[in-house]
């Protein structure tokens, strides 16, 4: 059973909220340089919102707005991927000090007895 469904959660909420969650450790994993372990955390608040924080100890960067990149570009899409998949973003990073990446979703609730959504 998904912690979705063990919860009553809407599950596509949950799935798009992994994505974002991917999204930010494989940016941390291409980007971060740093030998040091990445730290995710995840938790659920008051029964409707999924957070997440990702955080490196590497190299850091000076956060700006990020739109997707044109046409078939491979590179450049994991902030607005991640954007486009939470309803929270938040980008901690400076130059030399590592980045965490706070993530949330509001999610709905399936009832049970009807598999219909409760909206939150």
């Amino acid at each position: 059973m998904s912690y979705a469904d063990s919860h009553g959660l809407e599950r596509r909420d949950v799935d798009d909220f992994v994505v974002a969650i991917g999204e930010a450790f494989a940016n941390a994993i291409e980007h971060a340089r740093t030998r040091e372990p990445i730290e995710i955390s995840a938790w659920l608040l008051d029964e409707d919102h999924l957070f997440a924080s990702v955080r490196d100890h590497g190299i850091g960067f000076v956060p700006a707005e990020q739109a997707l990149p044109e046409g078939y570009a491979e590179r450049g899409r994991g902030l607005p991927i991640m954007r486009r998949c939470a309803d929270v973003l938040r980008v901690h990073s400076a130059p030399g000090r590592g980045t965490r990446i706070t993530l949330g979703r509001y999610v709905r609730r399936v009832d049970a007895r009807t598999s219909s959504i409760i909206a939150g």
